[in-house]
């Protein structure tokens, strides 16, 4: 309905006096100066450059940003200001209806030659930029996108008859064994020219301060003061984040990346959600402690230094006896997915360096022959999960309503509201699904294994609709990103061909042995608990009266910890 809007004829604005022309970088979900295609290609161009954010959550109609994104938003705005004036530059704010509304409003006002920004992949973003582009060019601006939050855009990985893939393995092969690598991160731009004073006067009938914005309602702004506490939003915090775990946890992230009790994953879903920092810095960044580490040294995060001196191509360090091996193992991947490949000799991502078994890692035997790769392998696999999410929304941009198999989308769901109002405050009476609950409420974040525990319990265990609870994640997290989100609870559903199948439930028990032992975490988040003995923390109710009485719990009481129904 709003990128209808959006596209309704509307009468032609006037074109504005000359008063310099410039061109305009509009920001989105890439809050950053550095590797940002879009604001160097306007750089490049020659013309003086104003940046702007718009804000306007009514096109986003059912997903418009819930408070904790919201936060995150204000705050990594804030740092994308310094970030700008450190170049010499300055963020305007709009606010619209619609994108559109506000950038015609814009253009009627400031002699804009051309628009450059950054692709989004979202069914929402899809349809309004489009419509955008549309107008636009009719109106004699040029609109010049780019992308800068994916390694490779979605039609670029097809299949040999220029078919969308299904699965994700298949999607990933092909990936692999492009004929090109992804392109290299960009420094940000040293210096910005300013436009005149002329349009900066004429800004202010239109332009209003990020406070004007009103992100958030001041109860609201209470209520997210323990976030700063925790969180760093920003690409300087995005960045530090990044290297802390390239020191202390990306050499142990094969086996422990699933451990609900310790720090094992990065932690950058929000930073990468608002584009703090590149993927592609990212993703060479791991390719190049992988290298080291198959080369047996010590080498720091050099790929994160702007200043620092690009590793030689991946492809141009091979020898010939490694590319074998390795074109090897991509086309044995291929016939084992059902990969179709068109080229017998790819020199893309298949040709960059993969550990060797075992390199990075104490113990191999019997272990998934991805987890073999090392941790490298599996951190950059997930980073194609999030590639993967991108194509799914880019193809099928339906897949946030429905499933993506037809035979998932009449299930005869248990519209249960006040068992899934439980499920939100996490009072199902099992500890492992209500301390992931109550995490999500605190924090606006939560482990990607949690997120499959309560996902499951939700559509499998409750029979309610993983409609419902996606809307519930998208209002809670800080990293609320609508195609991994879809994606998740797709997968968790059975929705999708190579999903969770919709009959298999998740085995609480088992859950919570293997990846909370100690309950260290149910602890941490249920306090009702936290005096019980490991034995009895994941299943109170199996608790002796004495146990319980000694450990202070009381169940099924007014008060106390819920029963379980």
């Amino acid at each position: 309905a709003a990128a209808a809007a959006a596209a309704a004829p509307t009468a032609a604005l006037p074109r504005p006096n000359s008063n310099g022309e410039v061109s305009v970088v509009w920001f989105r979900r890439d809050l950053r100066t550095d590797d940002n295609p879009a604001l160097n290609a306007a750089v490049a161009a020659g013309r003086p450059i104003l940046p702007i954010f718009i804000w306007e959550p009514e096109e986003q109609g059912q997903f418009q940003p819930g408070r904790g994104s919201r936060w995150w938003l204000n705050r990594s705005l804030a740092r994308l200001e310094d970030d700008l004036k450190a170049i010499g530059a300055r963020l305007a704010y709009l606010r619209g209806t619609t994108a559109l509304r506000a950038l015609r409003s814009l253009f009627a006002r400031v002699d804009v030659k051309e628009l450059f920004f950054n692709n989004l992949y979202d069914a929402v973003s899809l349809a309004r930029d489009c419509s955008v582009k549309e107008t636009l060019n009719n109106e004699g601006v040029t609109v010049t996108t780019f992308n800068a939050d994916l390694l490779y855009e979605p039609w670029e990985v097809l299949g040999s008859g220029g078919e969308p893939f299904h699965t994700f393995e298949a999607f990933w092969s092909r990936m692999q064994c492009l004929s090109y690598a992804p392109r290299r991160p960009e420094s940000a731009p040293a210096r910005i020219a300013l436009p005149s004073s002329d349009v900066f006067d004429a800004l202010r009938e239109v332009a209003c301060t990020r406070h004007e914005l009103a992100l958030l309602t001041e109860d609201e702004d209470r209520c997210t003061e323990s976030l700063s506490a925790r969180w760093r939003p920003g690409g300087h915090g995005a960045r530090r984040i990044f290297e802390s775990f390239c020191r202390h946890a990306l050499e142990s992230f094969s086996w422990e990346r699933a451990k609900v009790d310790i720090a094992s994953t990065s932690q950058l879903s929000p930073h990468m959600h608002y584009g703090e920092i590149s993927v592609r810095r990212i993703y060479y960044a791991v390719k190049d402690l992988e290298y080291a580490a198959a080369r047996n040294e010590t080498r720091g995060v050099t790929a994160l230094s702007e200043e620092a001196e690009p590793p030689a191509p991946y492809d141009e360090m091979d020898d010939a006896s490694t590319l074998a091996v390795r074109r090897r193992r991509v086309h044995e991947d291929a016939r084992r997915t059902g990969c179709r490949l068109g080229d017998d000799t790819p020199a893309g991502m298949a040709n960059m360096p993969r550990t060797p078994a075992g390199a990075g890692s104490h113990h191999t035997a019997g272990k998934p022959a991805r987890e073999v790769e090392g941790p490298h392998g599996e951190y950059l696999r997930c980073l194609g999960l999030r590639e993967w999410s991108r194509y799914l929304s880019f193809f099928y941009p339906f897949t946030h309503e429905r499933s993506l198999l037809s035979q998932l989308r009449a299930v005869p769901w248990n519209y249960d509201e006040t068992m899934f109002h439980r499920w939100k405050m996490g009072t199902t009476g099992y500890p492992l699904v209500d301390a992931a609950m109550r995490q999500l409420w605190s924090t606006g974040w939560l482990h990607n294994r949690m997120r499959m525990v309560v996902a499951s319990f939700l559509v499998k265990h409750l029979l309610l609709p993983w409609q419902w609870g996606l809307r519930h994640f998208w209002e809670c997290q800080l990293d609320a990103d609508l195609e991994s989100d879809v994606l998740g609870w797709q997968y968790v559903s059975g929705c999708l061909a190579d999903g969770h199948s919709f009959m298999i439930q998740i085995d609480l028990e088992s859950e919570a042995r293997r990846f909370d032992p100690k309950g260290n975490y149910v602890r941490r988040w249920i306090a009702q608990l936290s005096r019980l003995p490991a034995k009895y923390i994941h299943a109170p109710w199996l608790a002796p009266p004495e146990v319980l009485a000694a450990a202070g719990v009381e169940l099924g009481s007014e008060g106390g910890y819920p029963l379980p129904d």
